[in-house]
């Protein structure tokens, strides 16, 4: 398997939230993604398992050269260490669809950071999806328009507007 170039981020580490300022490397290009997942909020943040909803995000693609320096910093940031059993996320390769119609590319192998599993969403708030795609991005390409997308933040959703509110 050739290692993915491209990240799909949903949460804090998106444009213009929380932790979207952290990655270590300039992103060749960010573009807005849907992959199969299901949402949660943990709170100040969200947590994904994969699953059969739509759930929206970015796309951030990098140059191969700075792979393994945004893997480190991002890996440190979302809690996870290889071979650890104790990791607050797992990183893993999804196939994520870009949705605007200036994006040339149907899909893209992306990492993408995941809960490590069911038992530590239990009693969270699960973010079903709530709005079509093209309410959000007017631009969404004619066949993902009318899909219904979960993300974070959604309405009901705690924002942290610093690292003491987490």
């Amino acid at each position: 398997m050739i290692e993915p170039t491209s990240f799909f981020v949903y949460g804090t580490l998106k444009q213009n939230q929380l932790r979207g300022g952290m990655w270590p490397r300039k992103p060749l290009s960010v573009v807005p993604g849907i992959v199969r997942a299901r949402l949660f909020d943990m709170g100040p943040y969200p947590a994904a398992l994969q699953g059969e909803a739509w759930l929206l995000g970015e796309i951030w693609q990098f140059q191969q050269v700075d792979l393994s320096e945004t893997k480190r910093v991002l890996d440190q940031i979302e809690g996870f260490r290889p071979g650890a059993s104790n990791n607050e996320y797992l990183r893993d390769v999804v196939h994520a669809h870009c949705v605007t119609d200036e994006d040339l590319e149907m899909q893209a192998p992306c990492w993408m950071y995941f809960a490590p599993d069911e038992y530590r969403l239990v009693g969270k708030r699960e973010i079903v999806p709530f709005c079509n795609l093209s309410d959000v991005f007017p631009t969404a390409r004619q066949v993902w328009g009318k899909e219904k997308v979960a993300f974070w933040p959604d309405p009901k959703a705690r924002i942290p507007r610093s690292f003491f509110e987490e």
